[in-house]
């Protein structure tokens, strides 16, 4: 069976490999320059992280510079490193693809204990499963979970903190929801739809060996060919909201590879697709922007009236514009946060994550049943990552299930109970109520609040939670590169740390899993 491809415009003329030796990816500081006498060089980490921290400035000095050019440039940079991300290449030449070197005289494997599941045992899932051995051979099709929608809380967090006029159309989208989830031609549809499921769980050896203990995993949410951890619901949202009869799909995005998903999927369908996003966070992702509107979205930078210009003022937007037509107009809302049932949408096609590491460690352990790792590890943000990864384990309790924040986007250790966004949560907000403003490199993780079901966790004390710093987190992106060629995105950043730190906590012979959320091309 043939499946769409997310990216149509990406089709043409594709090659299904690319040999080492002849991929180039073009630098930050060469995408504006029209001169094609420069050479492009070779694509290196850190010196194009570096450059893509200076990129708005080298933008606005730069002399010659051509809008025209930056077109270009950047649809191409973005199309090879969509086809590098995609390709089969062997771990040892995109080693020496990223950093330049010999990978037989840089990396070390250690000797593992006995605990640790042979390397044959787990090749088959560092690949990309066909959809028809997704679906038959190594996953079961996703549960018809018998979800009860009629409570609206997570303990004393959630609820329906909305207008009386959207009360009503509230109630209506649970009960349709509701009845919709329990239909196999529903998720025949969203299969068809998610070839990419399940994704690869990784065995981080080098990662292991630095940390000195348990065994690392990751959960390669990356290597879907939208390169968002959020794929999973945004599908699923807009397959739903096709059934319900909705002319037009609004979203908010940090990272704009959320967006991308969003528009490539609405643009397969015939729905009009408009994206909100912060004008900071839009700003400092060019190449992103122009991608949705080629997919024919109506991309909208925005900012508050009191300066926010991040993910904040986008969800703020996007609900406002939800309401102007509740009957034509779907929000896929980008979180588990909103008023109820929009939580319980999100986690419901979330929960595949998590539901797929149980299925995916019971396989290399050689278990007839679910595989339990002894600690999950999660950038936090507003949710979507941790909630799809905890929710399977949640009931768990010999499972610790650890969320990383930003130090300057912390909600659940530094923010207190409150009202946002229509559902009562953990919140950064001053004495008198007012959202305080939040600072962190990463777009997905610069949000006041976070959704209700990890406030609720956390008030259990079932999820612990430790925040870390920007540098941190550009730390994290630099270990992952080098000792397991995993070109991650910020947010995935701020949680290697914890990540190692936990495995040399728990010791040898536990197992420790780090979701890796994406990729994203933040400058």
């Amino acid at each position: 069976m043939n499946h769409p491809h997310p990216y149509p415009h990406f089709t043409h003329n594709m090659p299904k490999s690319i040999p080492t030796k002849s991929l180039t990816i073009p630098q930050p500081d060469i995408i504006c320059q029209t001169s094609k006498s420069q050479p492009t060089p070779n694509f290196n980490f850190m010196s194009g992280l570096e450059d893509l921290r200076r990129f708005p400035k080298a933008q606005a000095v730069r002399p010659g510079f051509e809008p025209q050019c930056l077109r270009q440039k950047a649809y191409d940079h973005r199309k090879q490193l969509y086809a590098m991300l995609t390709a089969s290449l062997p771990s040892a030449n995109l080693h020496s693809l990223i950093h330049n070197k010999d990978p037989s005289t840089e990396r070390f494997t250690p000797a593992h204990p006995p605990s640790y599941p042979p390397a044959q045992s787990t090749s088959h899932l560092l690949t990309f499963l066909t959809p028809s051995s997704t679906k038959t051979d190594h996953l079961p099709n996703p549960p018809k979970p018998p979800l009860d929608l009629s409570s609206t809380r997570f303990g004393s967090f959630g609820g329906q903190f909305a207008p009386e006029l959207q009360i009503e159309a509230l109630h209506s989208l649970a009960s349709t929801f509701q009845s919709t989830i329990t239909t196999d031609s529903f998720w025949q549809t969203y299969h068809a739809h998610t070839p990419f499921c399940p994704t690869p769980l990784h065995l981080a050896k080098n990662l292991t060996h630095r940390a000195t203990g348990a065994t690392i995993w990751l959960k390669r949410e990356d290597r879907n060919p939208y390169r968002s951890h959020r794929a999973r619901s945004i599908v699923g949202q807009i397959l739903f909201a096709k059934r319900l009869g909705r002319r037009e799909i609004v979203t908010d995005c940090g990272s704009a590879c959320h967006g991308i998903a969003c528009a490539g999927l609405c643009a397969q369908l015939g729905l009009k697709c408009t994206v909100y996003m912060g004008v900071d966070d839009a700003a400092r992702q060019c190449a992103g922007v122009l991608e949705m509107q080629q997919l024919g979205a109506d991309v909208v930078p925005v900012e508050t009236g009191a300066g926010c210009r991040t993910l904040k003022a986008a969800v703020n937007s996007a609900i406002a514009h939800s309401l102007e037509d509740q009957e034509g107009v779907y929000y896929v809302m980008g979180g588990p946060i909103g008023a109820h049932p929009f939580p319980v949408i999100n986690r419901t096609f979330q929960a595949g994550v998590g539901e797929e590491v149980k299925v995916q460690l019971a396989r290399v352990m050689g278990r007839e049943e679910d595989g339990l790792p002894d600690a999950l590890v999660s950038p936090l943000g507003v949710g979507a990552a941790a909630t799809g990864l905890f929710g399977a384990f949640a009931a768990e309790k010999g499972v610790r299930m650890v969320g990383v924040e930003a130090e300057g986007a912390a909600p659940l250790s530094g923010g207190s109970v409150g009202v946002l966004h229509g559902c009562r949560t953990m919140v950064l907000q001053d004495e008198d109520g007012q959202i305080e403003s939040t600072q962190a490199m990463s777009p997905d993780m610069n949000f006041p609040s976070v959704g209700p079901e990890l406030a609720h966790w956390k008030g259990m004390q079932r999820v612990e939670v430790s925040a870390a710093s920007d540098e941190e987190a550009l730390e994290g992106v630099r270990i992952l590169a080098e000792e397991e060629d995993v070109v991650a995105g910020l947010s995935t950043g701020y949680a290697v740390a914890e990540t190692m730190r936990l495995a040399r906590e728990l010791g040898p012979g536990q197992n420790v899993v780090l979701l890796v959320t994406g990729k994203d091309d933040v400058h």
